[in-house]
């Protein structure tokens, strides 16, 4: 009887383990998904408009969790990229949640107003 309660509790919690809010690690970066290449042996990736290399064994992950492959990515969506410090190619990528994005500060373009002084976003 004690082993089954502790199956039923176990299986009970497998559901708050799944929504717990990920972690990213320190040291990365928002961006936004521009444009990628699958090339060999590495792929290319545009983001923020500026173009990196993924590393051999980049890992991606959808907004769920799940691990996507380079054709997979999502256009125009927000990441949290992960760069090796040693070679500058992006070792993991995360694509971000709207509550991801709020919690990192990410904020939405705004109306942006060019005169002759300067840009102005509302």
């Amino acid at each position: 009887m004690r082993k089954l309660l502790l199956c039923l509790a176990l299986i009970l919690m497998i559901p708050a383990a799944l929504a717990a809010p990920r972690k990213f690690p320190a040291g990365g970066s928002v961006v936004s998904v521009d444009a990628y290449e699958v090339t060999r042996p590495f792929p290319i990736l545009k983001l923020e408009d500026k173009v990196y290399e993924g590393s051999p064994g980049l890992q991606i992950r959808g907004a769920r969790g799940e691990l996507l492959m380079i054709n997979q990515l999502p256009l125009k969506a927000k990441a949290y990229m992960l760069l090796e410090e040693r070679t500058g190619q992006v070792v993991r990528l995360w694509i971000l949640t709207e509550e991801e994005q709020a919690e990192l500060g990410v904020r939405k373009p705004g109306l942006i107003i060019n005169t002759p002084l300067g840009s102005f976003e509302l």
